[in-house]
């Protein structure tokens, strides 16, 4: 053999855990699914679990996922280190797991994983051997709509057509229309497009950070201003910043804000009451930094 493609196009449904468990997993951790694939690179192809569908499993009480991966190379390029206890439990010779246990491995891709269905309290995610999400997959259970997948899109992936074979988490559009008004990402970002023939997105908004701070009781007189400092890690200058203050009432002032420099927000309140003086009760201040392209 000189290509290895892995395996993909598997249904499994109403699985009910009624197989007995190999020895090397416990009752809390007895996937559905296991993959290990050590360094599969027969003809440049990696180890790949594509295209598994699992509905209506019913794991039983714990924190069961529906696939565990031990290793293999694909997305994501997560490096963990497996640990006395993850050596043991892992079908390898001993000479190969002291082995494996001496370097670094990358998780595997299950790409297009879908979990339809399963018991709420387990069968519910795709791990890999240290308990985190792995590869890419969509779990629907009775506690909502899971999407995991790789992040952020890189340029030529991230525009507006209207596809099912989309890279972003979710897409939405107009029937009779090729390219969606709204996506959001597994990174987290969003976008919203013109839809039409508009092929790119208009606007992405990347990362929203807010941060609170305490302000004092203020008297501003005629003109007068009230600047303060509030540190937010990754604000930057190009940020859009917003602010509010709970203790303004019904004060004739301004509340604005910008991003001074790197991690930091300067927010000034002005009295805008012509010749009168302006009293502004103690609060919260809250500003909400948001980076769009």
């Amino acid at each position: 053999m000189t290509t290895f493609l892995g395996w993909e196009a598997i249904s499994i449904r109403n699985y009910q855990n009624a197989d007995a468990r190999p020895r090397q997993w416990t009752n809390n951790e007895q996937p559905i699914v296991s993959i290990d694939c050590p360094d599969v690179t027969l003809g440049g192809t990696s180890c790949v679990l594509s295209n598994l569908i699992i509905d209506g499993a019913q794991q039983g009480v714990g924190g069961h996922p529906a696939v565990r991966v031990v290793r293999g190379a694909v997305h994501g390029k997560k490096t963990v280190f497996l640990s006395s206890a993850d050596r043991k439990r892992t079908s390898l010779p001993r000479q190969a797991r002291d082995k494996h246990a001496e370097k670094s491995y990358e998780t595997t891709v299950c790409a297009g994983v879908t979990l339809n269905n399963p018991s709420f309290d387990g069968a519910t995610d795709d791990r890999s051997l240290d308990d985190v999400p792995a590869g890419e997959y969509v779990s629907r259970s009775a506690g909502g709509w899971t999407f995991v997948g790789p992040g952020p899109l890189p340029k030529h992936a991230a525009s507006a057509g209207l596809l099912g074979n989309g890279a972003h988490a979710l897409l939405i559009g107009k029937s009779g229309e090729r390219n969606a008004r709204w996506a959001v990402d597994h990174d987290g970002a969003m976008h919203w497009g013109l839809g039409g023939a508009a092929e790119q997105f208009s606007a992405t908004l990347s990362a929203r950070r807010t941060a609170t701070d305490s302000w004092p009781a203020l008297k501003l007189e005629p003109g007068a201003a009230h600047a303060g400092h509030i540190a937010l890690a990754g604000a930057a200058p190009a940020d859009v910043c917003t602010c509010s203050h709970d203790g303004l009432g019904d004060a004739i002032v301004q509340l604005s804000c910008h991003v001074s420099k790197e991690g930091m927000v300067l927010i000034v309140l002005r009295n805008a009451a012509g010749s009168e003086a302006a009293q502004v009760s103690a609060g919260q201040v809250l500003v909400v930094v948001s980076r769009f392209s």
